[in-house]
């Protein structure tokens, strides 16, 4: 009879225990669900301000783990497991955020969620396809939280640039002066550091510097195509690389020749431009100068098929002739003229200050800092496509126009890494950035 009761009190005992542990359980869950009302509204709208304001965030986080560990379905864990990723992430445990979210299942991986991975994929671990292919899955920017904004474009426009790594450029100067697209190849120049000519299809690249003696000076200004040949203007030399016999050959240059600028070909006569020393003609191998050294010659450009020339202080003329003729009267005349090109009918003029100049053949008009989006008023390339306009400055970054009313600017502040972008061209789909200090990078200008 004694033992019966023994075990009669033992049974009272372990199903007493295991009452009161469901009990204590329950009463554990039914405060969770009362004390943490504001969970609930944070795993459809994660706005971790309004429980900043209750408590501190450790406590914050035990919470999450509770709720986690006491919810009675996978979907309330997963719905609160999410919600402690967000928080975690936004205190900066990143790390601990992403191993927290990993354990979701796929189809949680919201744009929110896509953005944490690619962010912390692209800033922490420097795994940019990664980091890629997180950011690629977000559908739409307007599904973030507006705070989150920022972060988008930041990791969108550093995703989309494509950078020509050391083991193409094979170049100690990582100042470009000048880019030209030649259908698949990029021909860079450099302000000290000699030439590349690299094939975008194949990855395939060739150095040409000094002292092989096709090349006179490492200091590149102008690059151009003409007959299948490519002309290569520097500082005190011109040379001409032929495709076919892929053959670099000097140009012998008239010894008051150089400072060379520019150079374009009108009615098979190639015009060189310098500074201080006047603008040449060179056909059929003879050189002539047209122009004396008194102006400091820059950019030249083909406008309503007239020659137009810009100078370091003297605003942009007309070679009509063999003689000057100012062709904008209400241009400043002391303008300094880094660079021309032609768009929508009109030309474009870039200045060392001014900003941009729109020219018509009728009227003028000029975008600046001050009355628009542009990158900075120190110009120092313009080139055109169809319903764009990309314009390289010196400490702007560069911007894409569309009109006055819609420009967009790049630069250090929203994902591009330089300040300073001295040479653009375009390839297909994509436009080549050529920066002062940072190399070569090139970006899909749609996605932009």
């Amino acid at each position: 009879m004694t033992a019966q009761k023994g075990e009669i009190r033992d049974l009272v005992h372990q199903v007493s225990k295991v009452l009161f542990i469901f009990l204590f359980s329950t009463h554990l869950y039914s405060l969770a669900q009362q004390e943490d009302i504001s969970y609930k509204e944070l795993v459809h709208n994660p706005n971790i301000d309004i429980l900043l304001k209750q408590k501190e965030p450790s406590k914050i986080i035990n919470d999450f783990e509770k709720n986690i560990y006491l919810s009675r379905d996978e979907l309330t864990k997963n719905q609160y497991r999410k919600a402690l990723g967000v928080f975690l992430y936004k205190q900066g445990l990143k790390a601990v955020a992403i191993k927290t979210l990993q354990d979701l299942p796929e189809y949680y991986y919201t744009d929110q969620i896509n953005l944490i991975f690619s962010d912390y994929f692209l800033f922490e671990k420097e795994e940019k396809d990664k980091a890629y292919y997180y950011f690629s899955r977000i559908d739409k920017e307007n599904n973030l939280p507006k705070e989150e904004s920022n972060l988008f474009e930041l990791l969108r426009n550093r995703l989309l640039y494509f950078k020509v790594d050391q083991a193409i450029y094979q170049l100690e100067d990582h100042n470009v002066s000048e880019i030209l697209v030649d259908n698949e190849d990029i021909w860079i120049g450099t302000w000290n550091g000699g030439i590349l000519r690299y094939s975008f299809n194949t990855g395939d690249s060739i150095v040409i510097q000094p002292p092989k003696p096709s090349l006179e000076s490492q200091a590149i200004r102008k690059i151009i195509s003409y007959n299948n040949e490519i002309y290569i203007g520097q500082y005190t030399g011109l040379s001409v690389y032929n495709k076919r016999r892929s053959q670099l050959i000097p140009l012998s240059l008239d010894k008051q020749i150089s400072q060379i600028q520019d150079i374009i070909i009108k009615n098979n006569v190639m015009y060189i431009s310098t500074l201080e020393n006047g603008i040449w003609t060179l056909t059929e191998g003879k050189y002539k100068m047209i122009h004396g050294g008194d102006y400091n010659y820059t950019v030249f450009q083909i406008y309503k098929n007239e020659l137009y020339v810009g100078t370091v202080n003297k605003g942009l003329w007309i070679i009509n002739d063999s003689q000057f003729d100012r062709p904008i009267k209400a241009l400043n005349n002391q303008l300094n003229i880094s660079s021309l090109s032609l768009w929508k009918g009109m030309l474009v003029i870039g200045t060392y200050g001014k900003g941009l100049y729109f020219y018509d053949g009728k009227k003028i008009s000029n975008i600046n800092k001050s009355n628009s989006l542009l990158g900075d008023d120190w110009i120092l390339d313009i080139v055109p496509n169809k319903t764009e306009l990309f314009v390289g400055t010196f400490g702007g970054g560069f911007s894409l126009i569309k009109d006055a009313d819609h420009i967009k600017t790049f630069n250090v502040n929203n994902g591009f890494l330089s300040q300073d972008v001295a040479a653009i061209s375009v390839l297909k789909d994509y436009i080549v950035l050529g920066t002062l200090g940072n190399g070569v990078y090139l970006v899909q200008y749609q996605k932009l």
